[in-house]
Formats: C-alpha cells, sequence, structure tokens
C-alpha cells in the first residue's frame, strides 16, 4: 500500500483544485518503474515534481519510504540517522542491523548493506524509495551510496530522485538511468484547458494559449494563473499579464494574507526547522484547530501518512522563511526547543544541538551530548564545539556541566594545547569563585579531565605528570556531600600502554603515576579507573611473551572490573585472554572467551559492546588464518582516528592483520606509513614496522624488509617484546631465516634465531587450533586446493624433490615453492608431514 493512501481517514493528499490528475504521467511512471531499478525526476522548481509522483503514488499498489532531503543531509551522520529511521517505518526488521552497520562508505561494508536490503525481495509487492530534493546532496559519498544501492535492489524495488538538477551521477551520464524532465512535466495546451473545466472557469483557446505562453506549462504558474481567473472579477487579460510578475507576491496576494494571523505565524515558526513530524507539528501548533487548518493548504503542504510527517512545498517553504521577521524571539526560541526536543528524543543527535543552540539552552545541550558514545563521532563533536566556542562567558557558571562538557568536547576532538588552555582557563574561574558544592564538583571533574588529557599526551610528551591532576579531582570530590553523576567507566583504545618511548625507566614511570592515579580516584569515583594498571603490567607480559605472568595480571582485571562494573576494561581484559589462549592454541579457551564476551551483550549501558564482540572474534578467526569469516566492517579500509585511545585504532589493528592475510600489502603499507611516520604508542610502532617488513618481505622487497625488521628490533629489543615479531609464525620464521643469511642485516643473530624459534612454536600451535576448529565444525579444507596444487602435494608425498616436480611440470623452483606456500596456507599447516595427513584424512591422497 503506498505511504499516500488513506482515503478513508484524511483528506485527499492532492487537491483537485490544485492538481491536475493527468494518466499521461501515470502512464510514462508505471512503464519507467517497470523498466528501471533508478529513475530520476529533475525539473526546476514549481514544475510540479512531487505532487506528480505522489499523485501517481496514491493510487499504487506500491509501497513507499519518502526521504525529504536537505543541505544537513550532506553530514553522513545526519543523513544515515534519518535515512535508517525512514526505512525502518516500513521495515521496522531491518533498523537494528542498518543502525549497527552504520554508513557503508566502503565496498566490504556496502556489500553487508546490500545483503541487508535484499531482504525487500521477500516482499511481494513493489517498493519504492523517493529521495526528494536530492539537489541539496553535495556530498560525494552519499550521492555514491544512494547510485549504488539503486544498482542492487532486488527486482520489485525501485528509487526514485526528485532534483531541481541533474545529478553527476555515472547512471546518470552513461544513460542507465531513466529522466523524467521538465518536458514531460509541462502542462500541455489540453491539459490546462482540462484543469480550467475543473477549476469550472469559462476557458476559451485564447485564455489556454495565453497561460500556456506565459507559463510554458509550469505547473505552479499554471495553478496561480488559473486561481487569479477564478477570483479576476473583470479584465482577465490583465490578470494573465501580472501573473508574469513576482512569484512570491503571488504567493502573498493569493495564499498568504488570506490565512488568519495565527495560521501565518505558525507556518513562518515551521519554516524555522527541518523535521515537520505530526507530533512535533502538533507541539508547536498547540491548537488541533490550527492544525487542521494548516492541513487545508493541500496545494503548498503534503502529509506522508506512512511517515507521519508533513512536507512543504520548496517554493512555498521559500516564501515563508523571508517572512520571519514577523516572529518574536520568544516564538523562535519555543519552536526551537520543541524541535531540539524532539530531534533529541528520536536520535538526530546533531540536530538536537543545533536547534538547542537556536533556544540558547545550554543545559538541553549538554545532556544531548552526554548521552553520546564515550567515543564521540567527530561530525557531532564539532557541532558541539562550535557552540560552545559560541556561548556567552556567563554559561561556563550556570552549569558546573558546561566546562566538563566542552573541555571533553576539545579532548575529543584532539586538540591538546587548545584543551591544556581551556582546562586551565575554566579551572582558574571556578577556584575564584565562592564555596559551593556546584563548584567543587566542576573542579573535581575539571582537573580529572585535565588528568585524562595529560594521560593521552604523555605518549608524545614522555612526561608522566597525569597522577597530580587525578589527585586534585579525588580533593575536590571528597567536598561533594551527596552523591552525583560522573563519567562511568573509563574508555580504552587499542593499547592500555601509552608510552610512545622505549627510553630506559618510561613504561615504570608510567605505571606508577597510573597506579597512583588509581588509589587517588578508583575509590571515590566508584570503581573508575579500577584495574586499569594490573591491565598494563599483563599487556606488557603479554608483549613480552610471559604469557603465565600476563594471564595472572588479565584476570585480576576481570575481577576488579567485574565488581565494578567496568566494562571497557573488563571487555578489553577478554581481549587478552582470547589473544593468549591462541598463544597457547587452546581453542576450547578461545571459544570461552567469546562465550563470556557473548554475557556482556545484554548490558545496554556498555555502549561498544557489539564492536568489542566483533574484534574480539576477529583476532579469533585472523588467528587461524581464516580472515574471510572477521565481521564485514573490519574488512573495510583504515579508519583515521585522532588518538590511539579511539576504539578506531583497536579495529585499526585487526584491519592491518586482515589486508595482511588478504595480501592486500600497498594499502597495509600507505596506512603504516601515514599513521606510524608520526610519534605513536611504543607497542603500535614495533607492531606497525613488523608488518611493513613482512609485507616487504612477501613482495620480495628483501633489503627494504630487512631495514624495517631492522627499525622493530631497535623499538623492541630494550623492553624484551617479543610477541608482535612471533605472532606471525611461518611468515616471520621465512624473514629472520633470510636475514640470518643478509650481510647486510645489523641484527644479532642470536636474536633473529630466538624470533625464529618462537615463532615456529607459534606456528605449530597456530596450525594445531586451526585443524581442531576444521574438525569441529565439519569444514572441507582440502577441497579448496586447486588441481595443480593437488598434483604439487602428491608428488611431495611420494618423495619427488622440488627439482624434479619442476622439471615435470615445467615449472620454475619459485613457482613449486609459491605452490607450497599455497598449500600450507589453506590447510592451515606448517610443514609437509601435516599437509600429507589431513590430505589423507580429507580422501585428497
Amino acid at each position: 500500500m503506498s505511504s499516500f493512501a488513506n482515503k478513508a481517514n484524511m483528506r485527499e493528499l492532492l487537491m483537485h483544485n490544485f492538481y491536475l490528475k493527468r494518466p499521461r504521467l501515470d502512464k510514462l511512471f508505471e512503464e519507467t518503474l517497470n523498466n528501471h531499478s533508478l529513475i530520476v525526476i529533475c525539473a526546476g522548481m514549481g514544475y510540479g515534481k512531487t505532487q506528480a509522483f505522489a499523485s501517481f503514488l496514491q493510487e499504487s499498489d506500491a509501497r513507499s519510504d519518502w526521504v525529504q532531503l536537505s543541505e544537513r543531509d550532506n553530514n553522513i551522520s545526519y543523513f544515515w540517522e534519518k535515512y535508517t529511521n525512514i526505512a525502518a517505518a516500513s521495515f521496522p526488521e531491518l533498523e537494528t542491523a542498518l543502525k549497527e552497520l552504520g554508513f557503508p562508505d566502503t565496498a566490504a561494508a556496502f556489500s553487508k548493506y546490500a545483503a541487508i536490503v535484499d531482504n525487500l525481495a521477500a516482499v511481494p509487492t513493489r517498493h519504492v524509495y523517493v529521495m526528494d530534493d536530492f539537489h541539496f546532496l553535495k556530498n560525494p559519498a552519499i550521492v555514491r551510496h544512494v547510485e549504488r544501492t539503486a544498482h542492487t535492489l532486488p527486482v520489485n524495488a525501485n528509487i526514485i530522485i526528485i532534483s531541481r538538477t541533474l545529478p553527476q551521477i555515472s547512471a546518470v551520464i552513461s544513460e542507465q538511468a531513466a529522466i523524467i524532465s521538465e518536458d514531460n512535466l509541462r502542462f500541455t495546451k489540453e491539459e490546462i484547458c482540462a484543469y480550467l473545466r475543473q477549476l469550472h472557469i469559462p476557458s476559451s483557446s485564447q485564455y489556454v494559449q495565453s497561460i500556456y505562453n506565459s507559463t510554458q506549462g509550469w505547473a505552479f504558474a499554471v495553478n496561480l494563473a488559473a486561481r487569479s481567473l477564478k477570483n479576476a472579477k473583470s479584465d482577465k487579460q490583465y490578470t494573465l499579464r501580472a501573473m508574469k510578475g513576482n512569484i512570491f507576491k503571488l504567493i502573498d496576494l493569493e495564499i498568504f494574507t488570506a490565512l488568519s494571523d495565527e495560521l501565518q505565524r505558525f507556518l513562518v515558526r515551521l519554516s524555522l526547522i527541518e523535521h515537520l513530524n505530526a507530533d512535533l507539528v502538533k507541539n508547536i501548533a498547540g491548537d488541533e484547530a490550527l492544525v487542521s487548518e494548516m492541513e487545508g493548504l493541500t496545494e503548498y503542504i503534503r502529509y506522508d501518512l506512512f511517515l507521519n510527517a508533513y512536507f512543504i512545498h520548496s517554493m512555498f517553504l521559500d516564501f515563508l522563511r523571508q517572512r520571519q521577521g514577523l516572529l518574536t524571539e520568544e516564538e523562535k526560541r519555543d519552536t526551537y526547543q520543541k524541535a531540539g526536543e524532539w530531534c533529541e528524543t528520536n536520535g538526530y543527535h546533531s540536530n538536537a544541538l543545533e536547534y538547542y543552540s537556536q533556544a540558547v539552552d545550554y543545559s538541553a545541550i549538554i545532556r544531548t551530548f552526554n548521552r553520546q558514545n564515550r567515543h564521540i563521532p567527530q561530525d557531532v563533536a564539532r557541532c558541539a564545539l562550535k557552540i560552545f566556542e559560541n556561548a556567552p562567558e556567563t554559561a561556563a557558571f550556570e552549569n558546573p556541566w558546561f566546562p566538563v562538557t566542552h573541555l571533553r568536547i576539545a579532548i575529543s576532538m584532539w586538540q591538546p594545547e587548545k584543551s591544556m588552555e581551556l582546562a586551565k582557563r575554566y579551572i582558574s574561574a571556578y577556584l575564584a569563585r565562592p564555596e559551593s558544592p556546584e563548584k567543587n564538583w566542576a573542579l573535581s571533574w575539571l582537573y580529572g579531565s585535565l588528568g585524562t588529557l595529560r594521560l593521552f599526551m604523555c605518549t608524545y610528551t614522555d612526561v608522566y605528570d597525569f597522577d597530580r591532576y587525578f589527585q586534585k579531582q579525588a580533593e575536590y570530590h571528597s567536598r561533594i556531600s551527596a552523591p552525583t553523576e560522573g563519567p562511568p567507566d573509563y574508555p580504552i583504545g587499542a593499547w592500555a600502554l601509552y608510552v610512545g618511548t622505549n627510553r630506559p625507566g618510561a613504561i615504570e614511570e608510567y605505571i606508577g603515576a597510573l597506579s597512583r592515579s588509581i588509589s587517588y580516584v578508583s575509590v571515590p569515583l566508584g570503581g573508575f579507573m579500577c584495574g586499569w594498571d594490573n591491565l598494563v603490567r599483563g599487556e606488557l607480559c603479554f608483549f613480552r611473551q610471559e604469557i603465565d605472568e600476563a594471564e595472572k595480571y588479565i584476570k585480576q582485571v576481570i575481577v576488579k572490573a567485574q565488581s565494578c562494573g567496568q566494562y571497557y576494561t573488563w571487555s578489553y581484559a577478554l581481549i587478552y585472554l582470547m589473544r593468549i589462549a591462541i598463544a597457547r592454541g587452546n581453542l576450547h579457551e578461545a571459544e570461552t572467551v567469546l562465550q563470556e564476551m557473548d554475557a556482556l551483550l545484554d548490558k545496554s549501558q556498555y555502549s561498544t559492546r557489539y564492536a568489542i564482540y566483533d574484534i574480539l572474534a576477529a583476532f579469533y578467526y585472523l588467528s587461524m588464518g581464516l580472515p574471510e569469516l572477521i565481521p564485514d566492517w573490519l574488512k573495510q579500509d583504515f579508519k583515521p582516528y585522532v588518538h590511539p585511545a579511539c576504539i578506531e585504532g583497536l579495529a585499526n589493528q585487526v584491519r592491518a592483520n586482515y589486508h595482511f592475510q588478504t595480501r592486500q600489502y600497498e594499502k597495509l603499507l600507505n596506512f603504516i606509513e601515514s599513521e606510524h611516520s608520526k610519534k605513536d604508542l611504543l607497542l603500535s610502532r614495533i607492531n606497525a614496522f613488523a608488518l611493513k617488513a613482512l609485507s616487504l618481505f612477501r613482495m620480495k622487497k628483501q633489503r627494504e624488509a630487512i631495514a624495517a625488521l631492522t627499525e622493530a628490533y631497535r623499538l623492541a629489543e630494550p623492553e624484551r617484546i617479543i610477541f608482535p615479531f612471533s605472532q606471525y609464525a611461518k611468515n616471520m620464521r621465512a624473514l629472520t631465516f633470510v636475514a640470518t643469511r643478509s650481510p647486510d642485516c645489523a641484527i644479532p643473530r642470536e636474536w633473529l634465531e630466538k624470533i625464529s624459534c618462537k615463532s615456529s612454536v607459534f606456528a605449530k600451535r597456530q596450525a594445531h587450533m586451526l585443524e581442531e576448529f576444521r574438525r569441529k565444525n565439519g569444514l572441507d579444507c582440502a577441497m579448496n586446493l586447486s588441481p595443480k596444487e593437488k598434483k604439487v602435494l602428491y608428488a611431495l608425498s611420494q618423495g619427488v624433490s622440488r627439482a624434479e616436480i619442476a622439471a615435470s611440470q615445467n615449472i620454475s623452483a619459485g613457482m613449486v615453492r609459491n605452490f607450497i606456500n599455497s598449500i600450507y596456507d589453506k590447510l592451515g599447516v606448517d610443514s609437509l608431514s601435516s599437509a600429507v595427513r589431513i590430505a589423507v584424512q580429507q580422501g585428497i591422497l
């Protein structure tokens, strides 16, 4: 059923004295829908694009989603919120999947999105997505998304683009999309004549020709001309000539001045906002009768029953915006306030912030912002930062949350110097104020935020003084008699050890400052940072490959985090338990960790639980050389992040391993060069240089590979870091083997042999774990071997040498080596004997 059809409960959407039903267009729309997935209705303002297609849908059996676009939709977060909310109205079962996926800005993400959308194929009726006012979209990523969606829709779905300008998309340029233009939409002379008869206006060929010549079939002007003729008492020729004047004047004369003063002001208030949800409109009106009076303007305002929203004709909306001077400041503020409340309730966070800013309601702005994920989207942060920077100085003292939130925003955008200056300014101002609970609360969390900032900065400064600020936080917090709301948890990113140097003593200085910080704030602040020091020691032991000691610390972390409800710390500890299980080759332990993380998915207050679960699962599958099984969003291109503490840093760790395992070496190297050319965390840099060395080695750039391995060694050896090398198993073993025989290699042979030995052990455990996984899940590994690989494996099993295989198959010795490496990769083994054993089990040999 069309979203425009409910004749029994609503007035006709398109008033017949405005719009003539034109069978010619209905037939055109029907034929086009049957033959094209993407249709562009392109014409200037007032050609009746929207009304024409809405009229068609009114009597169509198709279901529809109508997305009314604006300039704000160039913001990806805003567009995706709107898009998913509208899609959920038609298909509630898709809402969770679309929102968790996020905007699909990569090929991998779009593949997952296409699979979700493919569910529409099960719908028995046609489904039409209408993108109205598409000309407002300038963001190439969003335009590209719409076009790609059109190409992946099932046969029973279409995308309709309604636009004033022809979209610059390949399907339009290549003429693959159907174009319905102004020429199609123009009223013909016959239709003008029929329209005049419909309005009971005595028509003549002279009137019809005059209207046609003056309007060129422009629907909006045809309507105004007809109405002018209907109201004219005498000289109709003069009326037609005047119609050529200013259209806004005609709107004012023919429409606006005839409205009651209350309706005029109400319509102008609606022009202030983007969201015209029916509930919001009624709230702003405060009077059902006023809404009913507005609904009488069906020529210029349409109601979408399916979306429960009103849409104002763009020309009429422009006219109303020019009349905003009629409103008092109180009327404007009340409108923005109600719009902000609606947006906040319905998940339009960026718009809620903007509306509250217009309403000068900083308490609401703070509330909206602080409900965001700990890892704040950058577009939301930019919007909020602008609001706070433009706020009057008095706002900082009207609500103690104001300075704390302002500082948090600046930190989230990683503006360290600006954040330091801001923190000191707010602290100085509050210290000068009289004693009060609000003062102590603000100072407590300002010092706490400053401590967090200094913690993040130590990566780059090698200065570990953040404990001093956490001590001040505890001092002021102790002066607050009543319990107060504060951050419920501590955000963790890719690493727990934020040290960026291998300077002797730096790590112990960091751990010492961290332990002191925890002693100051953990108990008074309800477990804040609880277990973090154990987590750092566990992480360090793990990367030194002191696995038993690492496990001891990590299990202590879990006990502490569980007792305090610190879900970020808890889940991060589970990631290390997973990696410990992998390092031991223990499939059962790894699966137990996945089950423990699965239990955390019920914790609704833990906002990133699904992302962390996916990352945990990715480590599990990547450890066994099964990159195809990791969640799709982690197969995407690398994402920039403002600081390694961001969750994207952890996701990028997974992506780096995925790119290496899938042989996307150029992309991986580009990422390493762009992200690690600047100073970064010590463990992150070691891991990056190890991957760089391996990628270059796989690309047969031996000299460059050894140089990168040397850099990784120089960073790692002072702190006895091993795991970033040994985790790459047979790949690292091959590289160290070549390095030991290179006269140019400056790495001590003893270290290379140690890494080779530990890599061999890891490879065997990895192969054992993979074999157990495949046996347990009934996976047929050997069947993936190509015919040539099977021949090579058979020959090897019969004791034929590599040289003999090369000669008999007429291939080079290097090609034989490549075949063997491919066989080992596919079977998840590290030796010929294991490959033969699995091949026999699978019936290949």
